[in-house]
């Protein structure tokens, strides 16, 4: 925008300067603090090292964005000294960003509230979006910028926004433009993702942009009661078994840990899970079909419950394909195998609890066996690429030879070339000589001389014949 100038007069670092644009739309914002950077970098001789990330959860707005055309009525703001250095007229209506502007912004797909953010930022230019997040998102959100930015880097919010109750950590350096620096001096508790599991399974229900003032609407109401109620537990996996979403009681079955964050699938399982659920996607990935493991067992609270293991890889919308869902669901809640704590257990329990040792023995056996065929044919198809890339290289060594002679060849040519060339320079010059002989002998000569072709035309002549001749 016309007011972001300000930014402009910000101190960057000389080797390189990084700047994250959230929730950037359509890219109008992210284009402008990158033509602010590169006029800063022209007017003070810096290194043009810039990198603007530019990142949204909209995948058609993010389309729009990397296009970068717009209407004038979009640059009406914009002088005519930037529109002709930053863009190219496309027809009457439609001006495109240049290819300068362009190679030093990076549009990605990114979930603000669920993937991880940037890192050693010089500035964060997050205008409008705070204003429509509660106040404790507003504040992790905050604390996650707080993370992102190097020391002393900047903060550019909207017009309608400020730090809030985590003033603490920025320092106001434009009051009027919401411009704040970070302060080294306190430290923020940063969580990544910044909502859990259970909240993020909430808001994939419920409609955020829906507003508050809207009537209820009892059908949303009803079916988020119905998940709520008789939803089987199951999160979306991709191939590295990271969990991307989530639904459903997961406490029963995965144990999510208080330090470190994960998502991996297999390290939160909870115990007599773990192989199972390798095995089940595994033989999925190798179907291509949906696979159910009805023979499994979780354990809580000291007790074994009999419960399925359900997965299925989706190939549709095309974004998914890959994934996989995963469910899992009790049998029967009510039938469960104790393992006393304290004395030894009784014979029937014994026997189940060998029973299922193994099972879970030739689960890891079948596992293994897997991961064999799965090795093996990693050998193989490197074994094969090794051939073809050992076949390319005798082939790129031939056709070196073959420019090699090539390059012999075309060498003794010029040779022969520049030889003849010298010998037709000599010829030209004694033709010269010979010409220039001729031309004083016929100027100095009394005698009125023609000379003509066989067709009567005239070639020469000298000047005593011009009093004979008009």
């Amino acid at each position: 925008g016309g007011h972001a100038d300000d930014v402009a007069s910000l101190s960057y670092p000389q080797k390189n300067a990084r700047v994250w644009v959230p929730a950037c739309s359509t890219g109008e914002e992210a284009y402008s603090i990158a033509i602010l950077l590169l006029e800063q970098v022209a007017a003070e001789a810096l290194p043009s090292a810039i990198q603007v990330f530019a990142t949204d959860i909209d995948e058609r707005s993010l389309s729009k964005a990397r296009t970068g055309i717009y209407t004038e009525n979009n640059l009406k703001g914009i002088s005519k000294e930037r529109m002709q250095r930053f863009f190219s007229k496309v027809d009457n209506q439609h001006w495109q960003v240049n290819g300068q502007l362009r190679e030093v912004i990076t549009f990605a797909r990114q979930n603000l509230i669920s993937d991880a953010p940037f890192s050693k930022l010089d500035l964060i230019c997050c205008r409008n979006l705070l204003i429509y997040l509660e106040p404790e998102m507003q504040a992790r959100l905050l604390r996650l910028f707080h993370f992102s930015l190097r020391s002393g880097g900047y903060l550019f919010l909207g017009p309608s926004e400020s730090a809030g109750r985590e003033e603490k950590l920025f320092e106001v350096i434009s009051k009027k433009w919401r411009i704040f620096r970070r302060l080294d001096t306190a430290r923020a508790r940063v969580e990544v993702p910044i909502t859990s599991i259970e909240q993020q399974r909430r808001m994939s229900v419920l409609q955020l942009d829906r507003p508050s003032s809207a009537p209820v609407a009892y059908k949303d109401l009803m079916q988020r009661l119905v998940l709520d109620e008789c939803s089987p537990a199951a999160v979306l996996i991709n191939h590295k078994y990271e969990i991307v979403a989530a639904l459903g009681p997961l406490e029963n079955y995965l144990q999510f840990p208080t330090g470190e964050l994960t998502k991996d699938l297999l390290a939160m399982a909870r115990l007599g899970l773990r192989t199972r659920i390798r095995a089940a996607v595994n033989q999925a990935h190798q179907e291509t079909k949906a696979v159910v493991d009805r023979d499994a067992k979780v354990k809580r609270n000291g007790t074994f419950y009999a419960c399925s293991i359900s997965v299925k890889p989706l190939a549709d919308p095309k974004e998914a394909a890959g994934m996989l869902l995963v469910t899992f669901q009790d049998l029967d809640p009510t039938v469960r195998s104790p393992t006393p704590v304290d004395g030894m257990p009784a014979n029937e329990d014994l026997v189940q609890i060998i029973q299922h040792l193994e099972q879970e023995l030739r689960s890891t056996r079948e596992d293994l066996q897997s991961s064999e065929q799965e090795y093996e044919s990693s050998a193989a198809e490197l074994k094969a690429s090794n051939e073809e890339v050992m076949s390319m290289n005798e082939e790129l060594q031939s056709a070196n030879e073959e420019l090699e002679t090539s390059k012999e060849e075309l060498q003794s040519l010029n040779e022969e070339l520049t030889t003849l060339n010298n010998q037709l320079q000599e010829k030209l010059e004694e033709l010269d000589r010979s010409n220039s002989d001729l031309t004083n002998l016929m100027n100095i000569s009394d005698l009125a001389t023609l000379f003509l072709d066989t067709e009567l035309r005239i070639k020469r002549f000298t000047p005593p014949l011009a009093r004979l001749l008009s």
